[in-house]
């Protein structure tokens, strides 16, 4: 999520200055590689570049290609191939065994409509779907956003390959006489909505907002510290009401123990289905689960992470941050967090 905020800046500031650029776009990965569907890296005619396409092995040629499309105003489309186990056959040295295709395009109309779909994506709390069409060898391109669930999808893709977009959150590609059309999912900006403003709050926020992710701060305003009131995009009273939705993860540092049961309530009676972790040990949160249950209000079906974060033996603020960030983005995916070493599937499902 901070790259893509780093790419709409960067792109703002090309459309603003009227420099010559291509975008280059990862539409379509075989195999192994660094990068998947949507890694995009900003070109422009003096030879600088923003973003990445791969692990840095790709982005030395992609420059010169997409100065090679500024300079010819067409629409590329760029393959590189290591499948097959040979390092000298690009040129280049890859770190990764898989087909990899990048579409490169310099038209500026194009940019900003994908610039204004992006930064609407960015505000939104919901997933997104980007169509983009694109004609080779020319400038002819287009790009719209749909919300899910209703998305309409361009009639060249089939129910299955668009159910896969939408359920498993892929991206899909389809190459039809001279076109190139890309379905691109976009997943929700994270939320991380945090109760509680003792001093260990400090560290997950900080965390937060290095990784671009929103922050809503529940607790005593008067107790919350003023640099951190900048790091968030909202802060409410205990007593406020402000709307939740189940992409959130809500994380409950308050070090309250009535305070904690309170919100649980609370979270359980609107039948909030996202991520909901409590700091605390197993003795307290089963403490907590007891209190729900005696007042009737505890359903099997809630699914509460407490002790919160990921088992890698954090001590200490910093480290207890990183494993809650670390669980979400787990959560997230619908991954263990396990070593990936240990790993039978394939890191990336697409």
């Amino acid at each position: 999520m901070k790259e893509i905020k780093l790419f709409i800046y960067q792109l703002s500031l090309y459309v603003q200055s009227g420099v010559k650029f291509a975008i280059a776009t990862v539409i379509h990965v075989d195999g192994s590689a660094y990068r998947r569907p949507g890694a995009r890296m900003l070109i422009n005619e003096n030879g600088d570049w923003h973003g990445g396409i791969s692990g840095g092995c790709l982005e030395g040629d992609m420059l010169k290609k997409a100065q090679l499309a500024i300079l010819s105003n067409q629409n590329k489309i760029v393959r590189y191939d290591t499948r097959e186990d040979d390092p000298f056959e690009l040129g280049i040295s890859l770190g990764c065994n898989g087909l990899i295709e990048i579409l490169i395009s310099p038209d500026v109309e194009y940019a900003k409509f994908l610039l204004k779909l992006l930064q609407v994506h960015v505000q939104s709390s919901e997933p997104s779907i980007l169509d983009h069409v694109f004609q080779l060898n020319n400038t002819n391109s287009s790009c719209s956003r749909h919300q899910i669930p209703t998305t309409p999808i361009v009639s060249v893709f089939s129910k299955e390959e668009t159910d896969q977009v939408l359920n498993q959150h892929h991206s899909q590609f389809k190459t039809i006489d001279n076109a190139i059309f890309f379905i691109e999912y976009l997943p929700v900006i994270p939320r991380v909505v945090l109760y509680g403003n003792l001093f260990d709050s400090k560290s997950l926020i900080e965390l937060c907002d290095y990784l671009s992710w929103d922050v809503c701060w529940v607790g005593n305003p008067l107790k919350m510290n003023s640099l951190l009131k900048n790091k968030v995009q909202s802060f409410f009273h205990w007593d406020d009401s402000f709307k939740l939705n189940n992409h959130d993860a809500v994380v409950l540092m308050t070090h309250d123990f009535d305070r904690d049961v309170l919100i649980l309530k609370y979270l359980i009676s609107i039948d909030f289905k996202g991520y909901i972790g409590v700091l605390g040990p197993s003795k307290r949160m089963n403490k907590i689960i007891k209190q729900l249950e005696s007042s009737s209000v505890y359903q099997y079906d809630s699914v509460f992470f407490g002790p919160i974060g990921l088992d890698i033996g954090a001590e200490g603020p910093s480290e207890i941050a990183l494993a809650i960030v670390s669980e979400i983005i787990a959560y997230n995916s619908s991954r263990e967090g396990n070593f990936l070493k240990n790993r039978q599937k394939p890191i990336h499902t697409n």
